[in-house]
């Protein structure tokens, strides 16, 4: 099990650890636009990890852990490693 967890955090790091996901800010747009902008962003991500993470439960079989754990571990994970 903590090697399943294991392996399942480094591809965490590899799907939020992309370097070409880029951001632009425009000089006439307003602070609280831009903060809009960068939230949405990180929650299209974060559900993106969750599907992520739903299909890989799914797809094993034999896979003792609940999907109630896996989602405690993402919340626990995003919480220490995220921006």
């Amino acid at each position: 099990m903590m090697i399943q967890i294991l392996i399942i955090s480094i591809i965490f790091m590899i799907i939020v650890d992309d370097r070409r996901d880029t951001f632009r800010i425009d000089s006439k747009e307003s602070w609280l636009l831009i903060l809009v902008r960068l939230s949405l962003r990180l929650v299209l991500k974060y559900i993106k990890i969750i599907l992520f993470m739903i299909n890989i439960v799914s797809s094993v079989r034999g896979c003792r852990v609940s999907l109630l754990l896996f989602l405690f571990f993402q919340i626990h994970f995003f919480h220490h490693w995220l921006p």
